[in-house]
C-alpha cells in the first residue's frame, strides 16, 4: 500500500513537471509506459577516471564500501560474508576484506575476524578503494546507479557485483566488470580476477572507457545542454 501510494505520487509529479530527470536509460525506459516519455531525461552520476591508476601489484585484498543507513548495504555484505566468503581460497581470504562505511551497525561490526576488518567512515573513500585489488558490490536489492561501482571503476579498481549492483551502468559482464548473482559464481569471479593480471588490467581499462563514455563531467555537461538549452 505504501509503495503504491509513493508510486502514484511520483507519477503525478512527473505529469505536472516540465521535465523529470532519472539517473539511467534503464529507468527512462521503465517509465515510458507510465508517463510521457518526452518529459523524461537522463542525468546520471558524475565520475571522472583517475589520471594515475594503481598497478595490479600495488593492490591487495577486497573492499566493500557503502553507508549503512542504506539497508541494502547491510543485507548485501552480510550475504557476501555468509555465502561467498567461505568459498574463496585461503590465499585470497588471507589478503583481507575491508568493510568501509558510515553508521555501521553492530551486526556488521560483529563480522570482524582475523581477515575481515572494518574502518567505518573514511574521509576519502577513493583513496581507500585504490588500496584494494577488487571492489565487491554484492547487493541483493536496490535501484538506480550505484556510486560505489562508479567510484571504483573511476579509480581503476575492477568490480565484481550482482546484476542489481550494476543496474543502470550499461556494463557488460566479462568486459568492464564481472557479474554474478549466486555465491559460487561470485566466488569464482573473484578468484579468477584476483590472480589474473591480464584480466584485471583488461577490466580496469574497460571500466575507464565506461566511465569516460557515460559518467564523466563532459558527458554530464552535454546532457545538461541537451536538457536546458532548448528551454532557455
Amino acid at each position: 500500500h505504501i509503495a503504491a501510494d509513493y508510486k502514484n505520487r511520483e507519477l503525478r509529479i512527473i505529469k505536472l513537471s516540465d521535465i523529470s530527470l532519472v539517473v539511467s536509460q534503464y529507468e527512462k525506459e521503465y517509465l515510458q509506459d507510465l508517463a510521457e516519455l518526452e518529459k523524461i531525461q537522463v542525468l546520471s552520476l558524475v565520475h571522472n577516471s583517475t589520471d594515475s591508476p594503481p598497478d595490479f601489484s600495488s593492490t591487495k585484498g577486497l573492499i566493500f564500501i557503502g553507508g549503512f543507513n542504506h539497508t541494502p548495504n547491510v543485507s548485501g555484505i552480510k550475504w557476501f560474508v555468509s555465502k561467498v566468503w567461505p568459498l574463496l581460497p585461503v590465499h585470497i581470504q588471507s589478503e583481507g576484506l575491508t568493510i568501509a562505511g558510515s553508521n555501521m551497525p553492530k551486526e556488521i561490526e560483529d563480522l570482524k575476524n582475523e581477515f575481515i576488518s572494518h574502518v567505518g567512515w573514511v574521509a576519502d573513500s577513493s583513496a581507500e578503494v585504490r588500496k584494494h585489488r577488487i571492489s565487491i558490490a554484492p547487493l541483493l536489492v536496490g535501484a538506480g546507479v550505484k556510486g560505489k561501482v562508479g567510484e571504483s571503476m573511476a579509480e581503476g579498481i575492477p568490480v565484481v557485483g550482482t546484476t542489481i549492483a550494476l543496474e543502470g551502468m550499461d556494463a557488460t559482464g566479462g568486459r568492464d566488470t564481472l557479474i554474478a548473482d549466486d555465491p559460487e559464481m561470485f566466488a569464482r569471479h573473484i578468484s579468477d580476477l584476483y590472480s589474473n593480471v591480464d584480466l584485471w588490467k583488461s577490466i580496469q581499462n574497460a571500466g575507464f572507457d565506461l566511465i569516460n563514455n557515460n559518467f564523466s563531467d563532459r558527458v554530464a555537461l552535454e546532457q545538461l545542454r541537451k536538457i536546458l538549452l532548448p528551454r532557455v
